[in-house]
This record gives structure tokens, sequence and C-alpha cells, in this order.
């Protein structure tokens, strides 16, 4: 499971997660950082578009799975 910062209500998603998923995440997606959590955690933001497709969401959610 992963503990969000914030209820997602709108297109936009603040996961809190570990420094060493971030990592890999960032080699194939683009997120914001918003601020340090704590020593090895990170609240980030991703976002999604009218353009974005599941195919889209599923591949962010399947890479996560994998890092967690």
């Amino acid at each position: 499971n992963v503990l969000l910062f914030v209820p997602g209500v709108t297109n936009q998603v603040f996961p809190i997660l570990p420094d060493a998923v971030l990592a890999e995440l960032g080699k194939e997606f683009t997120f914001s950082e918003i601020q340090r959590y704590d020593e090895t955690h990170r609240v980030v933001r991703f976002c999604t578009s009218w353009a974005t497709t599941d195919e889209n969401v599923e591949t962010l959610c399947s890479a996560l799975r994998k890092s967690l």
C-alpha cells in the first residue's frame, strides 16, 4: 500500500514514497517533489491530463508495484 499525503480528489495524487523507489521511477516517469517527509521518504506529485490513457496509468502502477 502507498500512503497518500493528502486525499486524491483531482487529477493529482501525492504519494509518500521511499527515496530508492523514486530513484527507479525517475528513470521512466516525471513527477514533482513536494517536500521531504522524513529521512528516507519524499512527498511527490503525479498529475494526469485528458490525454493520459488507462495504459499510461497502468504502466506507472506496474512500475510502482515492482519497485516496492
